[in-house]
């Protein structure tokens, strides 16, 4: 699997397309399987279709190898301004946005759901999607220390506490669930650490941890994105608080 990370996350995909690396200036890289260098598609500014504003989307996200979700496109839209993300803010302001916006595979605004707030269906920075084998869109709203759970349609289903403070998500063939904290601190989100927590899309239950990179701190640091190989390998791509106790970029985790 090529990964090129050109900040914070990674997403991957069963089908044709590999990966998927949205960075932040807004532009959209996808790759096949094998591509090193040349992207095979190139998306800049994906939340700007249809809408009256281009705040800094998050994640945008197809996944090509799942006929059940007919090839649409999803994205998360979670603030106004790019040298912070004011949807997580204590006092955000109140023309910030927090949704998420679906559109066509070839680019065309369908619909959006969701605004600032701690309700079901409202999101403080919805900060990356994943879909699983049922076609059922996870949001990890970072600010709600949540993933929020919808049909294609927006319709809510479920919110799940267990993985922490999720930046990054990532759903493997198996339905398996992968959820990178990067952001945990005494602040943010007292007594508990960053890092990978495992599960399944069936429960909210971690079964299974990748411990951050050790610091000073109780909660240490962990990277933004996530991403898994088809041995089982993780990927982490680390963010500005991770990547200097990380050494690098990219951090692979071996399956044992």
């Amino acid at each position: 699997m090529q990964i090129a990370c050109e900040q914070h996350q990674i997403g991957a995909f069963d089908g044709d397309v590999r990966a998927a690396v949205p960075n932040c200036h807004a532009h959209i890289r996808a790759y096949k399987r094998g591509s090193v260098v040349h992207p095979v598609a190139h998306h800049q500014n994906p939340i700007a279709c249809g809408l009256e504003t281009l705040d800094k989307p998050q994640l945008v996200l197809g996944q090509e190898a799942r006929a059940e979700l007919d090839d649409p496109r999803f994205g998360s839209d979670g603030g106004r301004h790019r040298l912070a993300v004011p949807g997580q803010q204590d006092n955000p302001p109140p023309n910030t946005n927090a949704r998420i916006v679906k559109f066509t595979k070839d680019g065309k605004y369908v619909k959006e759901w969701g605004r600032l707030g701690t309700a079901p269906s409202e999101f403080r920075t919805p900060h990356a999607l994943a879909f699983d084998a049922r076609g059922r869109l996870f949001v990890a709203d970072r600010g709600n220390h949540r993933i929020q759970i919808f049909d294609q349609e927006g319709k809510f289903l479920d919110a799940w506490e267990q993985f922490s403070r999720v930046s990054g998500l990532f759903v493997d063939r198996n339905d398996t669930l992968y959820a990178i904290d990067s952001e945990s601190n005494p602040m943010r989100h007292p007594k508990w650490k960053t890092g990978v927590r495992i599960g399944s899309t069936k429960a909210d239950k971690v079964v299974a941890f990748i411990p951050p990179h050790q610091t000073d701190s109780f909660q240490g640091v962990a990277g933004e994105g996530v991403a898994v190989d088809f041995d089982g390998n993780v990927y982490a791509a680390e963010g500005p608080i991770s990547r200097q106790a990380a050494g690098g970029g990219i951090t692979k985790y071996l399956k044992r």
